[in-house]
């Protein structure tokens, strides 16, 4: 019997999870520093941060002055960063919270120079929460536009920032930073992700980024655009021969100049130099709304005979894109070239608001299952079709409109398939809110799954279960919203 025991508590124990180490950082620290409580919060810097799978950084409110993450990699280990919050469960329980700051973490800028990095919020942010109204977003980068909010230099790689608002506080004449900026063709910067962010406000393109590959955008938020003088560009994501983008359950709004996601300034000729093509863009489940003035585009990878950025094996999948600006007639919303005879896959898009030439580009893609409210020219193909009513919920002139559909459109769209690239899972059967596509025998077009299509799935991913002979059994799991 004791042998039996013994067998069963080691097996036990082997199964335990390593226990992470959770470490407290203020600004400027407090007691004795050592990082094991709020009362003895580190203070905030590179050295203090432990870099390690499985410890967490929580930090408190306050304006933190560090913003060179420069930490030495050490493999392919984290820094996780974390804002704590009142609610949270594990960082308020901790002696000294109730004396910490607790609103906002903020910074200046974040400028990234080495690789493995994690920084989250943890509140705010999404559908329902765009602008982190309530919950307000845990952390908050902002400058008077003079400096980019977040940039990637040489290299740095495997970067996430979440829940985070990212903004300029005012516009100057001739003064043009992008928000996000990642521009280095010597070393760069790949596996970066925004989710849950609200970006905004910006005399320059939101992103502008260039070379760097397997970048992800999902529930954020991002527009309010300016461009002064009118010269400056000034697209919601100014793009130069980065591959496999996704862009997900996004809201874009108020862009102006050429357009809203731009594949441009290309330095290549008829597909015949460096970073010609933009291949593999996954855009799907987004909304796209009015832009603000000026240049219609909503998706373009410029074709320009001499700054050719060439559009390959693109997915744009169940958009909304409503009331889409188009002064200039001979306009295309989306349009695109290509080099090596992979044209880009068009579906089940919804276009709301009146277009004086087509909305998708004839000859350089395949299109089908879209549906068009106000469409001038006909259609693109025989599956299209054209609604003469407002499918909207509660569509109004400003950016707070409600785009979910008030009832099932006519015209099922195409049933697609999932698919895995590069470890991301593209759900496409799945729409922001996470009701899924189908699941009532119409799979809608537009960005929303009419009703809750079938209910949605709360699953727990990573579940070990140990093979013992035990009255109980121990389950481990990686919780979605980053706790440790």
């Amino acid at each position: 019997m004791l042998k039996r025991f013994l067998i069963a508590f080691v097996l036990v124990c082997a199964a335990l999870p390593v226990w992470a180490t959770n470490y407290y950082l203020k600004p400027s620290g407090s007691g004795t520093q050592d990082g094991l409580s709020w009362t003895n919060a580190k203070a905030f810097s590179m050295a203090n941060l432990s870099r390690s799978n499985s410890d967490v950084n929580y930090i408190s409110g306050g304006s933190y002055s560090a913003n060179s993450f420069d930490k030495a990699e050490s493999g392919s280990s984290y820094v996780y960063i974390k804002k704590c919050y009142d609610g949270q469960g594990v960082c308020d329980q901790v002696g000294g919270w109730a004396g910490a700051n607790q609103g906002q973490a903020t910074w200046s800028s974040l400028y990234f120079y080495s690789s493995y990095w994690d920084i989250d919020g943890l509140t705010g942010g999404g559908p329902g929460n765009w602008e982190g109204s309530s919950p307000t977003f845990g952390i908050k980068v902002v400058n008077s536009g003079s400096d980019y909010n977040v940039k990637f230099q040489s290299n740095a790689d495997y970067v996430t920032v979440s829940h985070a608002e990212i903004t300029q506080s005012s516009v100057t004449s001739g003064v043009h930073k992008a928000n996000i900026y990642a521009h280095d063709s010597s070393g760069p910067s790949d596996y970066i992700k925004f989710s849950y962010c609200w970006v905004h406000i910006a005399n320059n393109p939101q992103i502008h980024f260039g070379y760097g590959d397997n970048w992800t955008i999902e529930y954020t938020k991002m527009g309010d655009n300016y461009a002064v003088p009118s010269s400056i560009h000034s697209e919601i994501i100014s793009a130069l021969g980065n591959d496999n983008l996704t862009i997900r359950y996004s809201y874009f709004y108020k862009y102006r100049s050429s357009g809203g996601i731009y594949a441009i300034n290309g330095v290549c000729t008829s597909c015949s130099g460096d970073y010609c093509t933009v291949s593999d863009w996954k855009i799907y489940g987004n909304i796209f709304e009015r832009n603000g003035g000026w240049g219609a585009v909503l998706i373009k990878a410029e074709d320009d005979a001499s700054n050719e950025q060439a559009s390959e094996d693109w997915k744009i999948y169940n958009n909304t894109f409503v009331d889409p600006d188009n002064p200039n007639a001979g306009e295309t919303y989306i349009t695109g070239s290509v080099c090596s005879g992979k044209p880009s896959l068009i579906y089940n898009n919804l276009g709301y608001g009146t277009a004086q030439d087509d909305y998708i580009s004839a000859g350089l893609n395949t299109s089908g299952y879209n549906s068009f409210v106000g469409k001038e020219n006909g259609l693109d193909d025989a599956t299209d079709n054209i609604i003469t009513v407002n499918p909207f919920t509660n569509y109004n002139s400003g950016d707070t409109g409600d785009y979910t559909l008030s009832s099932e459109m006519a015209g099922s769209g195409a049933s697609i398939s999932n698919e895995s690239v590069n470890g991301l899972l593209h759900e496409y059967d799945k729409d922001m809110l996470g009701n899924t596509r189908g699941g009532d025998g119409t799979w809608d077009r537009g960005a929303f799954e009419y009703g809750s299509g079938s209910t949605p799935t709360n699953t727990i991913t990573g579940v070990t279960i140990g093979n013992l002979q035990t009255t109980e059994e121990l389950i481990s799991w990686n919780r979605s919203d980053g706790l440790r």
